[in-house]
């Protein structure tokens, strides 16, 4: 993918299609740098950048980086399953209550460039390309567990956004799908959703609307 159209706005507007991953309220400094390092070493990603108009212009991830109370964004870029290349963001977030969180987000305006997209919801029966796309989401969830142990994973349309907490989560909330469980946590709430097994003890319970 050219620079210009990386930066353009088009690129980066309407909603994301995400991975989220949730930690511990205060998690540790060098946890959330051996998770976001991870990441960025998935071999389908490239990055991480400062900016969108930083381009190309890789740095390595410090523990002075990670905000207090606030956020951190790094752009890249992800290579699809089917060897296209889509613009993509991580995003750091630590609020002053509630967990910390690691996301890889797709803008709906990346999406649109290389599939037709429908929103409102942006569901896998509407949009069935998704499957792909989550299925890889996933494969990186489960890459960085293996270093940095999340409590949660989500998938989907601004998934983070609108997930609770793993402490809170309840097996009714499983329902539509879009997440990623670690064994303790798949042990508390016993689901009979469809699962498919992952390495390291985690379950995806694929996106079902």
């Amino acid at each position: 993918m050219d620079r210009a159209t990386y930066c353009h706005p088009n690129t980066w507007r309407a909603f994301e299609f995400e991975l989220g991953l949730e930690y511990r309220s205060i998690a540790d400094d060098q946890v959330l740098v051996q998770a976001a390092e991870k990441l960025w070493h998935y071999p389908r990603l490239t990055g991480p950048w400062p900016s969108r108009e930083e381009y190309g212009n890789s740095v390595p991830i410090t523990p002075d980086m990670l905000p207090r109370d606030a956020t951190l964004s790094l752009y890249g870029l992800l290579e699809l399953l089917d060897g296209r290349q889509a613009a993509c963001y991580a995003w750091v977030v630590r609020p002053p209550g509630g967990s910390d969180s690691l996301s890889l987000c797709l803008p709906g305006g990346m999406l649109e460039r290389l599939f037709p997209v429908a929103y409102n919801p942006m569901s896998v029966t509407r949009n069935p390309w998704l499957r792909d796309i989550e299925r890889l989401l996933a494969d990186i969830a489960e890459w960085v567990y293996g270093v940095a142990p999340f409590e949660l994973a989500v998938l989907g349309e601004c998934a983070a956004a609108v997930a609770v907490d793993a402490a809170d989560l309840t097996r009714e909330a499983l329902a539509p799908g879009g997440f990623i469980l670690p064994d303790e946590l798949w042990r508390r709430l016993e689901p009979t959703l469809e699962s498919r097994p992952l390495s390291h003890g985690l379950r995806h319970i694929p996106l079902n609307y």
